[in-house]
């Protein structure tokens, strides 16, 4: 799978953070706080594996975000379509 621009997840974790603090949003998402901290303060160029973005939305906003929200569509599409395609028999090179 991709990777995700960090940027795509920022404002989730922040909301989060802020209701629950880091401590708590780290182990809701099965992150380390480090990771956390990273992933929230790293540079803009920054990304996080799609596995790691999924559980993000899916455990903060939920899963219909990656359908409701149009940076997070995006992204989704991409990801996906990209894994649909190399399992296909016989899909294109």
């Amino acid at each position: 799978m991709r990777d995700v621009p960090a940027t795509a997840v920022r404002p989730i974790i922040e909301r989060l953070c802020e209701r629950h603090g880091q401590e708590r949003v780290a182990r809701m998402l099965g992150v380390p706080q480090r990771r956390l901290w990273d992933i929230r303060n790293g540079p803009p160029q920054k990304t996080v594996s799609f596995r790691t973005a999924d559980r993000i939305v899916t455990r903060g906003p939920g899963p219909d975000a990656w359908h409701t929200d149009p940076t997070l569509s995006v992204i989704y599409v991409a990801a996906t379509a990209t894994d649909a395609s190399a399992r296909q028999p016989g899909a294109a090179d």
